[in-house]
């Protein structure tokens, strides 16, 4: 007999001896499995539902918007409105008003945590256009998760307005400061006759005025910078616990459990017996 062929033999008993071994501790194998299982089908049965209520939100991008006809410059200006979303809607203080509107006595971060979902469209963001996200809330029954859904949307549109005001108010302030400079050089220069700091100063002040403009177009606009695509879903199923993937993990594990047991609870009896003899 060849070595590879007399190896075959080898591992062909050697599995045969395996199976022999496994079967010989079935009872053990089944017990554990079975109530690997059993208690699997406990947990996805007491667990309590949760419904999943979806909306979707667009975040308009002003400066690619295609009825501004705006040269460099001014979208230069414009690009310094945008300011990131994200971290707002998953910010504490929108989920805090959420909640409290909705009299749930829960703590903010366990609610962003366990209970809210915020995907962003990968595509969108890349393309730095308009950004797409799809909000998800989840509650134990299915009114209370759409309106959850509901006052998020109307709470979140409240705290942008107001950063947006705060934000908007501070480039104003910037304006008006910049102004104030170029106002006092351009009296300097009228002193000094200097015709060409007068011209320096005066398309400074024209790019300045540009920039008024702009914050006006966009507090006029700012109602819209989020629109709603998709309003929140009535969810007629629950989405959580996943009763199937649970069975499915509990009888799986519980499965190799049994047979690891079953491999060292032979392992120990041969042990025993060859320390006999």
């Amino acid at each position: 007999m060849s070595l590879e062929n007399q190896k075959y033999c080898e591992d062909e008993i050697d599995l045969f001896e395996l199976f022999e071994k496994l079967w010989k501790r079935k009872k053990i194998i089944f017990s554990i499995t079975l109530l690997g299982t059993l208690i699997a089908t406990l947990v996805a049965f007491t667990i309590p539902k949760q419904y999943t209520s979806e909306s979707s939100i667009v975040v308009v991008n002003i400066n690619t918007s295609p009825s501004l006809s705006l040269d460099r410059e001014s979208l230069y200006i414009l690009s310094q409105l945008n300011f990131p979303i994200l971290p707002i809607l998953n910010s504490k203080d929108l989920a805090e008003k959420v909640l409290k509107n909705n009299n749930l006595n829960i703590e903010p971060e366990k609610f962003i945590k366990n209970n809210l979902k915020v995907d962003q469209d990968k595509k969108s963001g890349q393309n730095k256009k308009n950004e797409v996200f799809r909000i998800s809330i989840s509650w134990y029954d299915p009114n209370t998760a759409k309106k959850l859904n509901e006052d998020y949307l109307i709470e979140l549109k409240k705290v942008v307005n107001q950063n947006l005001n705060q934000f908007l108010t501070q480039l104003e302030n910037q304006y008006q400061k910049r102004l104030e400079l170029l106002n006092i050089e351009y009296k300097k220069a009228m002193v000094e006759k200097d015709e060409l700091k007068m011209e320096l100063v005066k398309n400074q002040v024209e790019k300045i005025s540009s920039g008024y403009y702009l914050l006006e177009l966009f507090k006029n606009n700012k109602e819209g910078f989020i629109k709603v695509v998709n309003s929140p879903s009535y969810p007629t199923a629950p989405s959580k616990p996943k009763k199937g993937l649970i069975l499915a993990i509990g009888f799986v594990s519980s499965l190799f459990l049994s047979l690891f047991v079953a491999l060292v609870v032979e392992a120990w009896e041969n042990r025993r017996k060859n320390k006999v003899y």
